[in-house]
């Protein structure tokens, strides 16, 4: 599978990233992707949406890095490697959002009502 976006698309929309920062990420941006696709599931994105979908992995990890630099994992300086750092995929850090869904006209359901207009 082919990330939805790359460590100079992240850096491009928020900062530069040190080269550490840059390993980090790259294998953070697999793993959103990854995270991404398998919540879209079988649908065929378009160019707008892979537009999106390229945004959301980017916010996905720019959220990681700053829950990390919050205190919620170790600190990128204190990390002796990459792989002591990365968050666990199923552990929270990062995550496709109800609102990450919507932009992508993915909106997810709702088990137990039904809203009608």
């Amino acid at each position: 599978m082919t990330a939805y976006a790359t460590v100079s698309d992240l850096q491009a929309g928020w900062r530069d990233l040190t080269p550490k920062e840059q390993e980090i990420a790259g294998v953070l941006l697999d793993r959103a992707s990854a995270l991404l696709s398998r919540e879209i599931g079988d649908v065929e994105l378009d160019d707008v949406q892979i537009e999106i979908a390229q945004y959301i992995v980017c916010d996905m990890v720019r959220y990681s890095f700053i829950g990390a630099s919050m205190g919620a994992a170790p600190t990128l300086e204190d990390s002796p490697s990459v792989s002591a750092w990365l968050p666990d995929m199923e552990g929270g850090s990062l995550m496709v959002t109800d609102r990450h869904m919507r932009m992508l006209g993915l909106g997810r359901s709702r088990a137990g009502f039904t809203v009608s207009s």
